[in-house]
């Protein structure tokens, strides 16, 4: 029995840490051009017309002066001017991220997800996010220069250290538990 918990705990804290050693973060363009950028998995990208770009599992990689691997556009932006008369409300939302979002609802009711947004005197100049369903995977190349926004999959170092600790601890206590009820302590049975 003893031997059966201990290889759950163990399963479990494997689980927990495989999960944990990884995460996405937001790359600096800045940062895409140093040395070490070439190490990166790069999982997603946003270009500067707006255009969101996803890789697949085996990542983009940095190439000299490029972004290259096997993707698919995940959403495209579209420029529309519309007559200020026809705007019913325009919302900004910030969103878990931080970043900011607009939605623009027209007249007749139809709302678009704005990505960038002019106000001019007579119309107001929009770029509009479109999703782009199925996702087509191919060879993808973007120039660092048309990058505005990076995300690679990096080591987590809390994350990991949690992953390890929260576990042993569990086990130990645990362990502890099963020993006292079993034997009646370490010292209990001599």
């Amino acid at each position: 029995m003893k031997r059966q918990i201990i290889a759950g705990l163990t399963l479990e804290s494997f689980i927990i840490f495989s999960f944990s050693c990884l995460s996405v973060r937001e790359i600096k363009p800045a940062t895409l051009v140093s040395p070490d950028a070439e190490k990166l998995d790069i999982v997603r990208l946003i270009k500067t017309s707006g255009e969101s770009i996803v890789f697949s599992e085996k990542h983009g990689r940095i190439a000299g002066n490029i972004v290259q691997g096997f993707g698919a556009i995940e959403n495209s932006v579209t420029k529309m001017e519309i007559d200020k008369s026809q705007v019913k409300t325009i919302k900004y939302l910030v969103n878990y991220l931080g970043t900011q979002t607009v939605s623009v609802t027209t007249q007749d009711d139809k709302t678009f997800p704005v990505y960038k947004i002019f106000k001019k005197p007579e119309t107001i100049e929009m770029w509009i996010w479109k999703d782009v369903r199925p996702l087509q995977f191919k060879s993808i190349s973007v120039a660092l220069s048309e990058v505005e926004k990076a995300f690679a999959m990096m080591f987590d170092i809390s994350k990991t250290l949690q992953g390890i600790i929260i576990p042993g601890v569990l086990i130990v206590l645990i362990l502890a538990i099963i020993d006292k009820i079993r034997f009646g302590g370490i010292l209990g049975g001599v």
